[in-house]
């Protein structure tokens, strides 16, 4: 449960890092 809860943190956060590093590239 724990992992698990901490794998879903880990993956929120590297989506909205991908998602910034995407808005930089565009601009």
């Amino acid at each position: 449960y724990s992992d698990l809860r901490l794998l879903k943190v880990v993956e929120t956060r590297f989506a909205s890092i991908i998602v910034m590093l995407k808005r930089i590239q565009r601009v």
